[in-house]
């Protein structure tokens, strides 16, 4: 996440052997799925799926999905600081929608975000959940990003992405990304997804045919970057993965890769840096708007989610991404890039 104050990050390094990374059994995915073993296709029709870019979007996706809120809204945040967010979900409640929010208990040891989030929501009626423990350690949290209106009814609605609920996501700070979909596959994954996390329960393996999950993500968007043809990404952060770099590598000069501008601080990315410069693929980094996006965009394929490139977020949070063949998300998420893109600087 990106506020104007920005907080610390975790990382971490892991000494892995390449060779034993790059043999290791990985998940395959098409289109809005991924399974464990073997790709299950679940295609939402063009209709069920829009992109949300940021920061031409604002907060008006958000506003008009919970507009259409009757039977309830189940809310999964990192940060939920925006008040414009916290007013429309506690006016819901007022009217006597359940809402339900789960949060981050620990979002990089921010204590003042969490205090400002027991204020906006102290004496209404809006239900808050901390995270399950297990994301509640030193390098695991709960920094999933969705929202789903009307969740288990045939009205379902979920947007979900790498936005925070946040001024920062909103308020024209951050490059972000999301989607909104009425694809009962999405929706109906998410809320399975949040009964688990609420609830303390394990959630199991069959929403991982349908979401880019984390814990566990790695696998998916390996495989996804091992597609041929040109890729493009941006990524808020470079830890130590190296099977990502790996498969980025291999792209060459027809791999794009962008990130903010003081993701190039730390020694260990400025390896990672140097060996994609290398392999040939190019990089950029900007500084206004902030890239706070995780995207991937292949040949055919798109990737939006909440993870890293990082090992707490691919392997130990709660993430959730998807994968989609849809042309017009496609287009739009690309358009989006390129726009970026051509602002961006290469490296110094």
């Amino acid at each position: 996440m990106r506020r104007p104050s920005p907080s610390g990050r975790f990382r971490t390094v892991q000494r892995l052997s390449m060779a034993a990374l790059l043999s290791a059994g990985l998940l395959a995915g098409c289109g809005i799925v991924h399974a464990a073993s073997h790709p299950v296709s679940h295609q939402a029709p063009p209709a069920a799926l829009t992109w949300i870019g940021e920061p031409q979007a604002g907060f008006r996706p958000w506003a008009a999905a919970l507009r259409q809120a009757k039977t309830g809204v189940d809310v999964n945040a990192y940060l939920l600081t925006d008040t414009a967010y916290a007013d429309a979900l506690k006016q819901l409640a007022q009217r006597g929608i359940a809402v339900r929010v789960i949060l981050a208990a620990n979002p990089y040891h921010d204590a003042t975000a969490v205090a400002t989030e027991r204020r906006l929501f102290a004496g209404s009626r809006v239900q808050l959940h901390w995270a399950p423990a297990r994301f509640d350690r030193p390098y695991a949290t709960d920094h999933a990003k969705y929202l789903v209106v009307n969740p288990g009814t045939p009205h379902a609605l979920a947007i979900m992405g790498s936005p925070n609920g946040t001024w920062s996501a909103f308020g024209g700070w951050n490059a972000e990304d999301a989607i909104e979909t009425t694809a009962p596959a999405l929706t109906q994954a998410l809320t399975a997804v949040f009964h688990a996390d609420w609830t303390g329960r394990s959630v199991g393996s069959a929403v991982r045919r349908t979401l880019v999950l984390s814990p566990g993500a790695t696998g998916p968007l390996v495989q996804l970057l091992r597609t041929p043809g040109p890729v493009a990404i941006a990524t808020e952060e470079l830890g130590d993965v190296p099977t990502l770099y790996a498969s980025l590598a291999a792209h060459g000069a027809t791999g794009r890769l962008l990130i903010p501008l003081d993701a190039t601080q730390s020694a260990k990315a400025r390896q990672w840096l140097a060996a994609l410069a290398r392999a040939g693929v190019q990089v950029r980094t900007l500084a206004t708007p902030y890239v706070h996006a995780k995207l991937m965009i292949t040949a055919h394929q798109t990737w939006v989610g909440s993870q890293n490139w990082s090992e707490p977020s691919l392997m130990n949070n709660r993430e959730v991404g998807l994968i989609t063949t849809n042309a017009a998300i496609h287009a739009a998420a690309l358009t989006w890039f390129n726009g970026l893109w051509h602002h961006a600087h290469g490296l110094r």
